[in-house]
């Protein structure tokens, strides 16, 4: 008994032997793997580059790729856009596979109505609808003429400016793409990102100023931004577009009233002769205006007193409370009323709005350009642009074949 007792434990052994050679190289190829994968894993951090890393992209044939991308374009061309627009976003898929694109169905969604020759007309019936700013290099190659109109800083855009501007084929691209983000702030957003934006501007880095509060102008962007269910980077955009790069408006100043009382005893920039008295005008002051709402008139008399009337029925004492109402006004004017990227805030044309080709925050006709290059800029330095970002494009029934041209070169 006890002999075969021994006969079985040493069997047992003679196998155990066998099967720890045998797991020997599975061990060694383990090891070789980890080694793999953590050199990939500097490699994807931009620290260095090895023959595994290079070898293992390489692996995949060029014919899987281009499978792969005239795959993604029949998706696109399924759910309703156009081939050239597929053509131009395929790319962009495979470069951010984590971008999505919906097409806005215009004609659609107007019964057929809101053709391209349609929204062009509509958009050009009022000259003062698409203007260019006085001082942009090469103006005159997007202006009908050099007659001044709106506060004698802008001229009339002419229609081949505006057919150019409207096409959205023109600026599939990736630095030009975010004019059709979506504006409702699902991407996880950081002060960073804001600060990157306002870089170059009096808000970059700067506290607000208010009384009894240190708060930056990029917290302050991010917090009215997390309230709202909006992108922060569209309110640092959108100030960053009103206020310029020094921003210096009297709107912003807290002594609004201070100025147009001077412009009122000067009878300078159209201020009228009578009407007003000193204590009316100044008790503008300690009111601000950030977005410039309804700020429009005859002369910056005029500009100045109804962006005032709106901030002090407001309530906005302070520059907090102008960002965050005025702010809220863009969402529930714009956002929240089919005009959820830059692109329809500047071309009211989904059918679904309801104040079609008139309700449009800009006038100026490259605002939604100028804002989103800012956007991509902002994103490309905080390197975000890989996040899951949405972009709603629009589609007209009846484009030409062609995208429509630059009439200069500023835009090409």
């Amino acid at each position: 008994m006890k002999k075969h007792i021994s006969f079985i434990a040493l069997l047992l052994c003679i196998l155990t032997l066998i099967s720890c050679a045998s797991d020997a190289p599975s061990s060694t190829n383990s090891d070789k793997s980890t080694v793999a994968d953590d050199t990939n894993a500097i490699a994807a951090d931009g620290q260095t580059d090895t023959a595994e890393s290079t070898g293992a992209e390489s692996e995949e044939p060029p014919a899987q790729t281009e499978q792969s991308q005239q795959d993604y374009k029949e998706y696109l061309l399924s759910i309703g856009f156009p081939a050239d627009y597929a053509e131009l976003l395929a790319p962009l898929h495979e470069a951010h596979p984590d971008w999505q694109f919906n097409p806005i169905m215009i004609t659609d969604l107007s019964n057929g109505k809101y053709t391209w020759k349609y929204i062009i007309d509509k958009e050009v019936e009022d000259d003062e609808n698409n203007t260019v700013y006085y001082t942009l290099s090469d103006a005159m190659d997007y202006a009908i003429d050099d007659k001044l109109v709106e506060s004698g800083i802008w001229f009339r855009a002419k229609r081949e400016s505006v057919e150019f501007f409207m096409d959205p084929r023109n600026f599939l691209y990736e630095d030009k793409i975010f004019m059709f983000e979506n504006l409702t702030g699902k991407v996880d957003y950081n002060v960073a990102a804001v600060e990157s934006l306002l870089q170059g501007t009096f808000m970059f880095r700067k506290e607000m100023g208010d009384e009894g509060s240190d708060m930056k102008y990029a917290e302050c962007f991010l917090q009215v931004g997390k309230e709202l269910g909006i992108s922060p980077l569209v309110i640092a955009a959108r100030l960053r577009q009103e206020q310029g790069v020094e921003g210096k408006s009297p709107l912003i100043s807290g002594t609004c009233g201070d100025t147009m009382w001077q412009y009122y005893t000067d009878g300078t920039n159209n201020a009228p002769s009578y009407g007003y008295t000193e204590s009316q005008l100044k008790a503008y002051n300690g009111y601000y205006n950030f977005f410039n709402i309804n700020a429009t008139g005859n002369g910056y008399f005029y500009v100045f007193l109804s962006g005032m009337k709106e901030a002090k029925e407001g309530g906005w004492t302070s520059r907090y409370l102008a960002v965050k109402g005025g702010a809220a006004k863009l969402k529930s004017r714009y956002i929240d009323d089919y005009q959820q990227t830059l692109y329809f805030q500047k071309y009211n044309v989904d059918p679904r709005s309801g104040r079609n080709f008139w309700g449009q925050y800009m006038q100026a006709i490259h605002a939604a350009y100028d804002e989103g290059r800012s956007t991509y800029k902002a994103y490309e330095r905080v390197k975000m642009l890989d996040s899951p970002f949405v972009f709603d494009i629009p589609v007209y029934a009846g484009m030409p074949s062609s995208p429509c041209p630059d009439p200069g070169t500023r835009y090409s």
